[in-house]
């Protein structure tokens, strides 16, 4: 079998029901939820189960319900035999990511997301912030927008060669989305969240996500794991600084695809509640094979189609 990377999603892919269906198949990984319900101190699987939408989509619960419902279906992957080479996460998907190389555990994972959810959402009613999708304009042309533009914004994730996240100040986005569309950008889309994500105005969140990390202790990597801040695959030592820099820096998925595409990696299987990273993916690489994870029948085809691939 060609060497294969399980990609983690992010906050945004989360839903209704999401990794629950797993459990009628495996009944053991009921573990997951239930270890996460103690850590958080509510019924995330009764959250998960029956909602309502409104109240899981806030970054405080939608954090560690995407990381649960993630690492059970990554567990029930391994069940069945899949071993990935490479593992990697985009934005919250990171901690995913940790979690099935080894070198962070679930326990700890939970403990740190809950840390990061609530610090986020607790910016995001002080210092509100915004973010936007611009599709179809080349880096140069968002750079040069950036400099015309008065206030702070960055480009927070760079997704595929056609699609950039900005994020910063409400007004700045503003103008920003208003000068994307007079440039002929085909779509520039304001994003559903209150926070200025992966910029540096998350700098004293960052600070206070420090305090938290210092506390866990990391382990060594059992799966090489590949950071899509720093685009290395980093020593124990560092994971605590790279998770920092993540609420500051720029996501840099698509380079990190390149960079898995160079290692010889060509099946990517997007494991929990989305298929975004897929369709990336693609875009990145259409000789790339992507396959999803989300439910029982995605794992089964999964299996089926590496197994011809």
């Amino acid at each position: 079998m060609a060497r294969m990377a399980f990609v983690f999603p992010g906050q945004g892919s989360q839903k209704i029901g999401m990794g629950l269906e797993m459990l009628v198949h495996y009944p053991d990984l009921q573990y997951y939820w239930k270890e996460a319900s103690r850590i958080l101190e509510f019924d995330l699987q009764q959250l998960c189960s029956e909602g309502p939408l409104d109240l899981l989509n806030q970054t405080r619960y939608a954090q560690p319900a995407i990381l649960t419902a993630s690492v059970v279906c990554a567990r029930a992957a391994e069940k069945e035999g899949l071993r990935p080479y490479l593992v990697l996460g985009h934005s919250l998907g990171e901690y995913s990511a940790l979690v099935v190389s080894g070198a962070l555990s679930f326990e700890e994972a939970i403990g740190v997301v809950k840390g990061r959810g609530e610090l986020m959402e607790d910016a995001n009613c002080s210092s509100p912030g915004a973010m936007a999708a611009i599709i179809g304009l080349e880096e140069n042309v968002i750079e040069e927008i950036r400099g015309e533009i008065s206030g702070q914004v960055y480009p927070a994730n760079y997704n595929s060669p056609d699609q950039i996240v900005v994020s910063g100040e409400i007004a700045a986005v503003d103008a920003f989305i208003v000068e994307a569309k007079r440039r002929k950008a085909r779509r520039a889309i304001k994003l559903n969240v209150g926070v200025a994500s992966h910029c540096p105005l998350m700098k004293e969140v960052a600070l206070e996500l420090e305090k938290v990390l210092e506390q866990v202790n990391f382990r060594q990597f059992e799966i090489p794991f590949l950071s899509t801040v720093s685009l290395t695959e980093p020593v124990i030592s560092d994971i605590g600084e790279i998770l920092r820099e993540q609420l500051v820096s720029p996501i840099r998925w698509a380079q990190a695809v390149r960079i898995a595409r160079g290692r010889g990696i060509n099946n990517f299987v997007e494991i929990g509640p989305s298929r975004v990273l897929s369709g990336l993916i693609r875009k990145i690489d259409p000789e790339a094979a992507v396959f999803n994870i989300e439910d029982y029948p995605g794992l089964l085809e999964t299996i089926h189609k590496l197994e011809v691939n």
